[in-house]
């Protein structure tokens, strides 16, 4: 096993992701059986659809408008995006290339009014222009990337942010000893153990680590929605970037 993430990491593939996430993102047979809809609503206990319709509602879908996904995700949050869009530019981008092309099957029948934009590209080094996107989304993405690669891929989303745009960012909700799933030991473990950068990321603040990245680039924001799913494991922020 060892040697197959090292592989993957010769290739360019971030450590992080070669090492923990290999078998779920990059090896063909996994990605085949995580992108059936029931196996990643059983994941997500069952409250996919509800974190997707939350990401939906942050993203106005009577005007064009250009929106930056950071990162692929499996199930059905791109061809949904695709349809709240309806009209403008979706840039979807991700470090591995097998996500890709998943991405572009998916998106194979979309809307006309729609251009799309694949590219592989580390988040952690967004190689677009400053203030280039009405809507910046990530979608479970961050807990999964160690604290220096969280930190990076925030900066870089909120950079490419339009003055006036939006940051959308649905993850697990912060640590709580009241939530049922954070007080029985055993399911904490094996959360922690499928997600190994989990930990950190249950403790930290969301909007205060968005909000000094934005301070850091003269930047302030304003946070338009923080809504709880089954009662805070997950969430969904909007915050808009001024």
């Amino acid at each position: 096993m060892m040697l197959v993430w090292r592989l993957f990491h010769k290739k360019g593939i971030p450590w992080y992701l070669a090492r923990h996430y290999w078998w779920a993102y990059l090896w063909r047979p996994g990605i085949w059986v995580f992108d059936h809809q029931p196996i990643i609503n059983l994941i997500l206990l069952g409250y996919y659809r509800r974190v997707v319709a939350a990401v939906l509602r942050n993203i106005p879908g009577h005007k064009p408008c250009r929106v930056l996904q950071i990162a692929s995700a499996y199930g059905e949050l791109l061809p949904s995006l695709d349809r709240r869009i309806k009209a403008g530019e979706l840039h979807l981008l991700d470090v591995a290339g097998p996500q890709l092309q998943l991405a572009r099957m998916k998106l194979k029948n979309s809307s006309p009014g729609i251009t799309h934009h694949y590219t592989q590209m580390n988040s952690e080094m967004l190689g677009y222009q400053n203030a280039s996107f009405d809507i910046v989304s990530i979608f479970l993405l961050l807990h999964e990337l160690p604290p220096e690669a969280r930190q990076r891929t925030l900066e870089e989303a909120i950079r490419v942010v339009k003055p006036g745009g939006k940051l959308i960012i649905a993850e697990y909700g912060r640590y709580r000893s009241v939530h049922p799933l954070h007080r029985i030991a055993p399911v904490r473990w094996l959360f922690t153990v499928l997600e190994p950068f989990l930990a950190s990321a249950w403790r930290e603040d969301l909007t205060k680590l968005v909000s000094r990245h934005a301070e850091h680039q003269s930047r302030n924001v304003i946070t338009f929605t923080d809504e709880a799913i089954f009662h805070g494991f997950y969430h969904v922020a909007s915050y808009k970037i001024v």
